[in-house]
């Protein structure tokens, strides 16, 4: 409404008076503004699905791929391990150059250092088994019985220094990628039985052998190579565990796996420590109260060789004390073993 003062023609002074009726024009105006704040939230709802689908295709996917390409990545920097800069988005590409570049370099040093392990194992196994031949001829001979003492530590030092070289020798062909394996089906109770026979008399009849699976177990993998496996931890299992104290030796089923047990009456393995035993030249807190001497490999060396036959290795805690070392390979399938 509006006021408008007007002058007659005979000078007298009225007011008129204007009104007119804009509900319609309010409410066209409201109905308007909550259209274009609709319209505004679902622009806006649009815009951010939109960005959020480019983002993750364009940037956080390629960083997620990128990101498990370094983490697949093995310890060792071999040069032939790289990243396809070609498959990369533009913007990750420097990155990946300079990882690839990155590998390239340390590939050299690395092939140095594996080399040069190579080549001295190599060299050390001839003398070694020399000294170990000739202390075990000596030892057979008549009237050296003063100096037979020193003559069975210089053996069991040339044996010991024989396994180490044989560990390095193993340990440069698997960073090397030349570490072969016979695979073929394994008998549980077979694998176990035969290292119980080898390894009995060496322990000082400590090793004992539990009851064996009522089923037949078949696995695949390396005898030979298991049965290094099964060595190595029943020698550790002996070191740590205090004499008279059995070690035993099991087998059982877990699921689609064979287990082969190792128990020992020592000290345990604390949880803290059950995964950076297996690492190379590691050693467990237990190591320092223990005359052991171990190089740190031998463990490693065990986790290596069952990874290579597709299995793995824990250790557990026995009930009471002590420690459970565990080997883990795959059954073998009715077709595996009918074809072996």
């Amino acid at each position: 409404m509006s006021q408008v003062p007007l002058a007659l023609v005979d000078g007298s002074a009225v007011t008129m008076l204007a009104e007119q009726n804009v509900t319609a024009s309010v409410q066209q105006e409201r109905l308007a503004f909550w259209l274009l704040a609709v319209a505004a939230g679902v622009s806006s709802l649009f815009t951010s699905g939109l960005l959020r689908l480019v983002l993750q295709r364009g940037l956080v996917q390629p960083l997620q791929e990128f990101t498990n390409h370094l983490s697949a990545t093995q310890p060792s920097p071999l040069a032939w391990d790289q990243i396809p800069v070609a498959e990369q988005p533009e913007e990750l590409q420097p990155v990946a150059l300079a990882f690839n570049d990155l590998q390239q370099r340390l590939s050299v040093p690395w092939e140095r250092q594996r080399s040069f392990v190579d080549g001295v194992a190599h060299e050390l196994r001839t003398p070694i088994t020399l000294i170990s031949g000739h202390a075990q001829r000596l030892l057979r001979q008549p009237g050296l019985e003063a100096t037979a003492p020193s003559l069975q530590l210089i053996q069991q030092e040339a044996l010991r220094m024989g396994s180490l070289v044989s560990n390095l020798l193993d340990l440069a062909r698997i960073d090397s990628g030349r570490l072969q394996l016979r695979r073929r089906p394994i008998l549980a109770d077979e694998v176990i039985v035969q290292t119980y026979e080898r390894l009995a008399v060496s322990s000082g009849w400590r090793l004992r052998l539990d009851t064996p699976a009522a089923e037949l177990l078949v696995a695949m993998g390396d005898p030979e190579r298991l049965q290094e496996c099964l060595a190595a931890l029943i020698e550790n299992a002996l070191h740590y565990s205090p004499t008279p104290l059995p070690v035993s030796i099991a087998a059982d089923l877990q699921g689609d796996f064979l287990v082969l047990h190792v128990c020992d009456q020592g000290p345990g393995v604390a949880a803290g420590e059950r995964e950076a035993i297996f690492e190379r030249f590691a050693r467990g807190s237990a190591s320092i109260n223990s005359s052991n001497r171990g190089s740190g490999i031998g463990l490693a060396m065990v986790r290596l060789l069952m990874e290579a036959m597709g299995g793995s290795v824990q250790v557990a805690e026995v009930p009471g004390g002590g420690a459970d070392f565990q080997l883990h390979l795959p059954l073998a399938r009715s077709l595996e073993v009918v074809s072996a």
